[in-house]
């Protein structure tokens, strides 16, 4: 220990001593740690953070996938008979989806509501903060109006009361009983945001009659020991069922989805995460190579110190030590900064970030990359500090020193030529992504879209309840001037 403080009592003092090269060195580090911490934070969620459920490996969706809907669904009549048959699943339940709704009280404000089956929060291993989940008997249509609160909704609406269990509110002007609120880490499988959970309440009489009625997106737990290669591997019979209850045309266009929720929230993002991530790596290591440059040149002037400890009879592991130390000092200390430079990175990427990216509105700079820029600082100072440091002054150095010097030359090109290697791999990889954004930018739609725009609306469902009070809700909105002509459609 000892020995360890009077290297860095010693390694500060050479520090102070070329204020120039301390800087830039500094400088270099924090921008190459600060980038990589930066991208580490934005896609940690994504990649490494476990999700937020109990035994998350055993959750799947389940579904098939068609040409005309985004993402793998069942027909209700479908799910039903499939949750009556032997599965591969310990718990099997659905939700028709996450949509608009209104909580109508003294203030009215629009929220949002996921529809799901009774057996939704128990297959996700979810249980309520405050009192219960609704029960089969309440997830029917002829049932009073019950919801569950999502934690913000809450807190902000109704200032975390705890005696909000079995109060009615108004949701869509209808009285609903509140039966619990749910946990603050609580997420939707789709990530959609919740303000209400409430039944689905499927009416099974007429679903049973009409097979390719609502669409709902079912998921399930698989028993333990069961792999998705293994429950899809038991499913084709029931998929084969789906296939005779579709209309002719799109049977040879539908094709069995099994796969886990983590792949369900991030799909396509995994691979653009790792190529991030990845790119940031490879700039670090780009500036370890010319903070490793920069401490080749400088210790041409410190040869003649180096040989003279040497002649004394410093031994070689201990200039190693010492040298390897002034070079950890200077990561960390570029680490350090490098950390308030992911912070602001990060901070300035998620406002400027457009809307539907999994998991990039949580990103932030927590403790996971703190402990990343750690490390990444320690192994950067290994880095571009391990070879200089095994540089061996001798003492005939001090009278020449010209192979030395070929040998640093030599180890100084092999640098150099890794860097251009990684700064060529970087643009061509840059310049491919902006002609990507470029093509996607100008590809044609297949319609003209000049002077087309497009607008999210949620009718009342009390004031707006038949097709004809909709139809003329858009016929007047056409005798706006602005509006030329105006068209209505239900999303998926």
């Amino acid at each position: 220990m000892t020995g360890l403080l009077q290297d860095i009592r010693y390694a500060l003092r050479q520090l102070r001593k070329s204020p120039g090269f301390t800087s830039v060195a500094v400088f270099t580090l924090s921008l190459g740690i600060g980038a990589t911490t930066a991208m580490f934070s934005l896609v940690d969620g994504a990649l490494f953070r476990g999700l937020r459920y109990p035994h998350a490996e055993q959750l799947v969706s389940v579904g098939v996938i068609a040409p005309i809907i985004d993402g793998e669904f069942l027909f209700a009549a479908n799910y039903l008979s499939w949750r009556r048959d032997q599965t591969p699943f310990a718990n099997f339940t659905s939700s028709t989806g996450v949509n608009d709704c209104d909580l109508t009280d003294d203030r009215p404000v629009r929220s949002s509501c996921a529809s799901v089956a009774s057996t939704f929060l128990s297959t996700f291993g979810v249980q309520p903060i405050l009192g219960r989940n609704f029960t089969p008997e309440e997830d029917r249509p002829d049932s009073p109006k019950v919801a569950l609160l999502s934690y913000g909704i809450w807190q902000s609406r109704f200032g975390g009361d705890r005696g909000i269990v079995d109060r009615t509110i108004s949701v869509d002007g209808k009285p609903t009983r509140v039966l619990g609120v749910l946990p603050r880490d609580f997420e939707f499988p789709t990530l959609a945001g919740t303000g209400l959970v409430v039944p689905e309440a499927l009416d099974e009489s007429i679903v049973q009659r009409n097979l390719m009625g609502p669409t709902v997106r079912v998921y399930g737990r698989l028993k333990p020991g069961v792999s998705i290669d293994a429950a899809v591997a038991q499913l084709p019979l029931l998929f084969r069922t789906f296939v005779e209850s579709a209309p002719p045309p799109f049977r040879k266009e539908l094709r069995l989805q099994v796969r886990s929720i983590r792949d369900l929230q991030i799909h396509d993002s995994r691979r653009a995460a790792w190529f991030l991530l990845v790119s940031a790596l490879a700039g670090l290591l780009i500036a370890c190579a010319n903070v490793a440059n920069l401490v080749f040149a400088r210790s041409t002037g410190r040869r003649h110190e180096l040989a003279v400890r040497s002649a004394l009879g410093a031994a070689r592991l201990r200039l190693f030590q010492q040298r390897l130390t002034e070079s950890m000092l200077l990561a960390l200390v570029g680490g350090a900064i490098g950390c308030g430079l992911a912070y602001l990175i990060v901070h300035g990427f998620v406002a400027l970030s457009p809307a539907g990216i999994p998991r990039l509105p949580e990103a932030m700079v927590n403790v996971r990359a703190l402990i990343f820029a750690l490390l990444s600082s320690s192994a950067a100072g290994v880095v571009f500090g391990t070879l200089p440091a095994l540089e061996k002054p001798r003492p005939e150095a001090l009278v020449a020193m010209t192979v030395a010097g070929t040998r640093r030359s030599n180890l100084r090109k092999a640098l150099m030529a890794a860097q251009v290697c990684m700064t060529l791999i970087l643009v061509t990889g840059a310049l491919l992504f902006l002609r990507t954004l470029r093509n996607l930018e100008v590809q044609p739609l297949g319609m003209n879209t000049q002077n087309i725009v497009t607008a999210a609306i949620t009718l009342g469902q009390e004031k707006y309840a038949q097709p004809a009070q909709r139809l003329a809700f858009f016929e007047q909105l056409e005798q706006t001037p602005a509006i030329a002509r105006c068209r209505g459609g239900c999303p998926q």
